[in-house]
């Protein structure tokens, strides 16, 4: 399943130079963000993270997220982003 969220997604919600930097193992900031593998991981986690919720909370399905439109789905992207950075923000705990 495709995470909630794309790397587009994630760099018009938060500075495309922090995101770079976060996802980047080498210090030097990350140029191709779109194939990343550090940012597809920390978005696919997030999207977990949504559908455990949604399977603790039992109130809706990961069928009922993906037909989701307009205001509904720019929610969804951009809890799925903050998620995202939280965990790209946890690679680099200083």
């Amino acid at each position: 399943m495709p995470s909630y969220a794309t790397p587009a997604d994630l760099t018009k919600r938060f500075d495309r130079n922090t995101v770079a930097q976060l996802a980047s193992d080498s210090g030097t900031p990350i140029d191709d963000l779109t194939n990343d593998a550090n940012i597809l991981e920390a978005l696919a986690d997030a999207s977990g993270d949504v559908d455990a919720a949604l399977l603790v909370s039992g109130m809706y399905s990961t069928t009922q997220l993906e037909g989701l439109t307009g205001n509904s789905l720019a929610k969804l992207k951009r809890v799925t982003c903050q998620l995202a950075m939280a965990h790209l923000f946890a690679r680099r705990p200083q």
